[in-house]
């Protein structure tokens, strides 16, 4: 019979092996764009806006993030090149607000998430 707490250790072993296939897909993917990330998969068409408070950054903080994961990054390379964005989330106008921007996955951001979600349904490894 399995215990409990085998039951907590195979959670947190599916767990690790889903942020190493983020950490292996998008080495410089911050822990503040990862929670952008999941909560935009979780409700794409959410109002950036309306992120602050669920992730629990500061508003430019936020919108640095969000440009992170979008295709175009504000962030330069060692060379003064404006980096490429991760290109996992889009932005769009929202059609009440044209202030506010509305943010859904890109096709990459998709793939990411079916990838974590079959490494979170999958049968663990044996690892102690």
């Amino acid at each position: 019979m399995i215990t409990q707490d085998e039951k907590l250790r195979a959670d947190m072993r599916r767990l690790l092996a889903a942020v190493e296939e983020v950490r292996r897909a998008y080495p410089r993917m911050e822990l503040g764009q990862l929670a952008v990330l999941l909560s935009v998969l979780i409700e794409p068409g959410l109002r950036a806006q309306d992120l602050t408070n669920r992730v629990g950054l500061q508003k430019s903080s936020l919108s640095r993030n969000v440009k992170s994961l979008s295709a175009a990054s504000y962030l330069s390379d060692e060379e003064g090149n404006l980096r490429d964005g991760l290109d996992l989330i889009t932005q769009t106008p929202d059609a009440v607000d044209r202030r506010a921007f509305q943010l859904a996955p890109t096709p990459k951001g998709w793939t990411l998430a079916e990838k974590l979600s079959r490494i979170l349904k999958s049968r663990p490894s044996a690892r102690p």
